[in-house]
């Protein structure tokens, strides 16, 4: 073969195309190829229009060419770009990637196809291989030349296979040993958290015993109760200084964007492990801030504002703070009824709900609050104490006190769903969860690892009514709100923060 009389293939540096597979645009699976940078999201200008107002924005992300490489770009969007499963700013594309928009969003196969001139360059190479160098041509009529060359050829071929031979092995060797330290790290990180959750489980246990301790100080009285009190305390700030040792061994704050720090900590606030938090649960409550409360943004400050001008907030704070319980509570009185006092709730089998706090008459007379005469009907009754805001703040903080410390077992969200679906019904629930079959009532009531609201909801999910399950996210989300308004577009400040007097053990 002789190059000077074979025409030479003309070369040509194409840029490969990119394949883009996945999501929808109205009905239609979105199914395209592209040379040219395009844009993906809701706006009309888009190449790749995605309709899905609650998770995409109108130029959400870019994928296009420069350097030689295909990029993927996220364009400030709210909810973020992800490509496998890893929020971006800026990406690289080699070969096949899951590329989503948001964390629940629309999921697309992104693929970098190879380009035509890359495959018509190598099929060229590997013809004069063949012709120059493979061995098994000795018997065409070849020229000296081309004999030495196939010669020396086949030395550095053999020398490079000892090479290569030894720097396989010593790949082999060093992939080895680095499976086994990611395996021992693995193990290491394993036992890490199982550490941390037991020491959240002690925690837990502590909030029990100190809100048990209150019912007895209330009720007898006592330096002596007072001093163990102190003394629990104490060692609750020194378990929870321990655990968040931990959290920050393990990284589990670090990797969190603010809006997700925020949610963690009143994870944290309301006694569910950070740890344990259920896949999904943040994204939902990121829904619920923007689709429920945000739209209202103006109306929740007013509410807010004149909860304090009538002296309701510090009220309710500081009642629930000398009951044991997490001021946050302060948040339950809004979804029950905006802290309006005089708020009545539908007629029911079990009579109407009235006052801040929406007792029904048989919980307000075992609370010691008198519903009145009127009890039945829907008017404003004076001699119904369900309608005293303070009267009735007392009763609500000792009620929801009396179900952290036995039912919930210090699990805040579990408190919220006792009080809105009641507490025959989470108790019944609580025995079917697995390994609690067998369990006696009186073990179960001193096991706070097997009550935390994580375990019921992931076991419930489709069982507890989505009243309730709304119920407990509306509270959760505000209180996340209300942790740093402004970090989610707010335009007022934390509500309860003037008025809270405990100290901060939370990560930063």
């Amino acid at each position: 073969m002789d190059p000077t009389t074979r025409p030479m293939r003309q070369q040509q540096a194409r840029r490969p195309s990119i394949h883009i597979k996945g999501g929808r645009s109205g009905q239609t699976l979105i199914d395209r190829h592209f040379s040219e940078a395009f844009c993906i999201g809701r706006d009309e200008s888009c190449e790749v229009r995605v309709e899905q107002e609650d998770v995409v924005s109108r130029r959400h992300a870019e994928v296009f060419f420069d350097q030689e490489a295909w990029w993927v770009r996220d364009l400030g969007s709210t909810n973020g770009t992800y490509l496998d499963n890893k929020r971006i700013k800026l990406a690289q594309l080699i070969g096949t990637h899951a590329l989503r928009l948001g964390q629940v969003g629309p999921q697309f196969q992104i693929t970098v196809e190879r380009s035509a001139g890359a495959v018509d360059a190598s099929g060229e190479l590997n013809e004069y291989i063949r012709y120059y160098l493979e061995t098994g041509n000795e018997r065409s009529q070849s020229g000296k030349h081309t004999m030495m060359i196939r010669r020396a050829y086949g030395m550095v071929r053999r020398q490079q296979k000892r090479l290569y031979g030894g720097l396989i092995a010593a790949a082999v060797a060093v992939a080895l040993t680095m499976m086994s330290l990611a395996i021992r790290h693995e193990i290491h990180l394993e036992k890490m958290r199982d550490a941390a959750q037991q020491i959240f489980y002690t925690m837990k246990e502590q909030d029990v015993r100190m809100a048990r301790l209150r019912i007895l100080i209330e009720e007898q009285g006592g330096a002596k109760l007072e001093e163990q009190l102190v003394r629990l305390e104490e060692g609750r700030l020194e378990q929870a200084s321990r655990y968040n040792d931990f959290l920050d061994d393990l990284g589990i704050y670090h990797r969190l964007s603010k809006e997700e720090r925020a949610i963690f900590r009143v994870t944290r606030i309301f006694n569910e492990s950070e740890i344990q938090l259920p896949p999904g649960f943040v994204a939902a409550v990121m829904r619920q801030i923007k689709t429920y409360w945000y739209p209202s943004r103006h109306s929740l400050k007013r509410i807010f504002q004149e909860a304090a001008a009538k002296g309701y907030t510090p009220f309710i704070v500081r009642t629930m703070q000398k009951h044991g319980l997490p001021p946050q509570f302060f948040y339950l009185a809004l979804q029950e009824s905006r802290f309006d006092p005089l708020a009545v709730g539908p007629r029911t089998r079990y009579g109407r709900a009235k006052g801040m706090w929406q007792f029904i008459p048989s919980t307000a007379r075992r609370y010691g609050l008198d519903p009145g005469v009127r009890q039945a009907t829907s008017r404003v009754d004076p001699s119904d104490e369900r309608q005293n805001f303070e009267k009735a703040t007392k009763a609500a903080a000792r009620y929801l006190r009396d179900i952290y410390s036995d039912l919930a077992q210090a699990s805040g969200l579990l408190v919220m769903a006792s009080y809105n679906w009641g507490e025959h019904r989470i108790i019944s629930r609580l025995r079917e969860l697995p390994g609690l079959e067998d369990i006696s009532e009186d073990e179960l009531a001193q096991n706070p690892a097997a009550r935390n609201y994580w375990r019921f909801y992931t076991k419930f999910a489709g069982r507890i009514p989505k009243q309730t399950k709304d119920y407990v996210l509306k509270i959760f989300s505000v209180a996340v709100i209300g942790e740093n308004p402004r970090l989610f577009g707010f335009d007022f400040d934390n509500p309860i923060r003037p008025y809270t007097q405990a100290p901060n053990a939370l990560p930063e």
